[in-house]
């Protein structure tokens, strides 16, 4: 028998076919990138570390006034070292007081607390503060900046070299929208009592030739923005390197951190971040896999003094994933066998695999919750032979 189809019957079983492949297509796909118009922008999931969106990630370009976030990464591990007080009193610098730029307004030859110093540098994105702090801790703004050179390798911020601990443009002076990323994660996590600044939404000091208070507002515009708590991090403009913003905001048990670097005003700096946290938060949720000190699997040890150990996440394990998948995370664990004594805790045994639709997403180290010793000599000797034999 021949079937005869109308042109209309073809084309909308084509339609159909077409619709069904698409949905298919779709399911399986993660969820678009927004078009932005920043020269490099980067998302990434500050509990996770899954990064979300991103384009020229590890491009080094100027950073501007972001370099403050190290800057202020470097002051508060000395704060939280104990070498330096949030009382101790600074000596400004002619130096300091005249450098231009944005400023706190602080006068050559007075005394300052640091912790004023501190806000304003974070808040009003004071020149002069920075430079102030930067010369009270290493003499010099040069010396200070190879601090931060060093604190950046430590973090692993590959694209990254400072000159100056303003942002200043100067030669060499460069960092990637990857690394401000980075960065703005290890100072969140590190260093929370002090991360707090960053949320401030204005800093007063001084008196204009009026008499006047001078009170700035903090440039992150995000700080007033509605539909999801930003509490950080830090603005950024000159003519090269455009108007860039390092954000930091949290939404349902979520915190994202975005950076957007070489937009065109401040307003499209604003947008721009703002429309990249919210694709983040649209289309992302975490899934807590298991707590810390939880154990996952009893595990058989040869040689130790007892025969088995429980082995599990010496953290809390979570992963981020696109909404419509939650449901299809999984687990599995793969363990590095045998498993000789002595164990140390958090020694590692194997490995947590995630996946979703059998696609691995992640893996995180099976670590051992407690310390296995080594058995008597007799133990030793008869799981030496229960290996050999292959028992």
């Amino acid at each position: 028998m021949i079937f005869q189809y109308s042109k209309l019957d073809i084309l909308i079983r084509l339609l159909v076919a077409f619709i069904l492949c698409g949905a298919s297509f779709n399911s399986q796909a993660g969820p678009k990138v927004p078009d932005l118009a920043a020269t490099a922008f980067y998302l990434l999931d500050a509990n996770s570390g899954r990064v979300l969106a991103s384009k020229n990630a590890t491009e080094q370009l100027e950073p501007a006034s972001i370099t403050k976030i190290m800057t202020a990464y470097v002051l508060f591990a000395q704060l939280k070292a104990g070498k330096l007080q949030p009382d101790d009193l600074v000596e400004i610098s002619e130096g300091a007081a005249k450098k231009g730029g944005s400023k706190m307004f602080i006068k050559a030859g007075s005394k300052v607390a640091l912790k004023d110093l501190l806000r304003g540098m974070v808040v009003s994105s004071g020149n002069d503060a920075t430079i102030a702090l930067a010369e009270h801790i290493a003499g010099s703004e040069e010396v200070f900046s190879e601090l931060m050179n060093k604190y950046a390798g430590k973090l692993g911020m590959s694209d990254t070299h400072f000159t100056n601990a303003t942002g200043w443009p100067a030669e060499g002076h460069h960092t990637s929208a990857r690394d401000i990323a980075i960065m703005s994660r290890a100072l969140i996590e590190n260093f929370p009592e002090y991360y707090k600044i960053f949320a401030e939404k204005s800093f007063t000091y001084g008196k204009s030739p009026k008499g006047k208070d001078i009170t700035q507002p903090n440039r992150n515009s995000l700080l007033w923005q509605k539909g999801f708590k930003a509490d950080g991090v830090k603005t950024g403009h000159t003519k090269v390197a455009g108007y860039c913003l390092a954000a930091s905001a949290t939404k349902n048990n979520m915190r994202l951190i975005s950076v957007i670097m070489g937009t065109k005003s401040k307003r499209a700096r604003s947008k721009t971040s703002r429309d990249l946290l919210n694709f983040g938060f649209r289309h992302f949720a975490n899934k807590k896999l298991y707590n810390k000190d939880e154990a996952i699997k009893t595990l058989d040890v040869y040689k130790g003094a007892n025969k088995q150990f429980t082995a599990g996440t010496n953290r809390d394990l979570l992963v981020t994933v696109v909404k419509v998948k939650l449901d299809k995370v999984k687990t599995k664990i793969e363990v590095t066998e045998p498993i000789e004594a002595p164990i140390t805790k958090n020694q590692t045994v194997g490995k947590i695999i995630v996946t979703t639709d059998e696609a691995t997403i992640a893996e995180f180290p099976l670590v051992a919750l407690e310390e296995v010793p080594s058995g008597g000599f007799f133990t030793r000797m008869w799981d030496s032979l229960l290996l050999l034999v292959g028992l």
